[in-house]
């Protein structure tokens, strides 16, 4: 290390520059993988609507009612259940997303209608907890 005090305080200034411009790289790195990611599970998110829909429709022209009901009674009680465990993760749902809430609301009515009770319940709490943390 240098003795003289200048020199010192030249090396001690390269040094904090280097340490924050590093800072600054990675900080951009970790955003660019943030974003990238975003997108990926943006388009996984509408891939899986795509195929839900079109399989739907599928089964609607071919007149098959029994298997597109299977159908989305299994994609229905799937995200139920992946809702919850978000929702027990942290997840939350502001009062700016009021479609979002209802969809959970209309999944309760659903299974009230079938008279699944456990899924009804599940949907009311996953609604419950999403809104305020309940």
């Amino acid at each position: 290390m240098p003795r003289n005090p200048r020199t010192l305080r030249v090396v001690l200034v390269g040094l904090v520059l280097t340490l924050l411009l590093g800072a600054a790289v990675g900080w951009a790195h970790l955003q660019s993988e943030r974003r990238e990611d975003a997108l990926l599970i943006s388009l996984a998110k509408e891939l899986e609507a795509t195929g839900l829909c079109a399989n739907a429709l599928q089964l609607l022209e071919a007149g098959d009612t029994a298997k597109l009901s299977a159908l989305l009674e299994h994609r229905l009680d799937a995200a139920l259940r992946q809702a919850d465990r978000l929702v027990d993760g942290g997840a939350r749902i502001g009062p700016d997303l009021p479609n979002l809430r209802e969809s959970m609301a209309r999944a309760a009515a659903h299974y009230e209608r079938r008279s699944d009770a456990a899924r009804r319940q599940l949907a009311r709490q996953v609604l419950s907890k999403m809104t305020d943390g309940g």
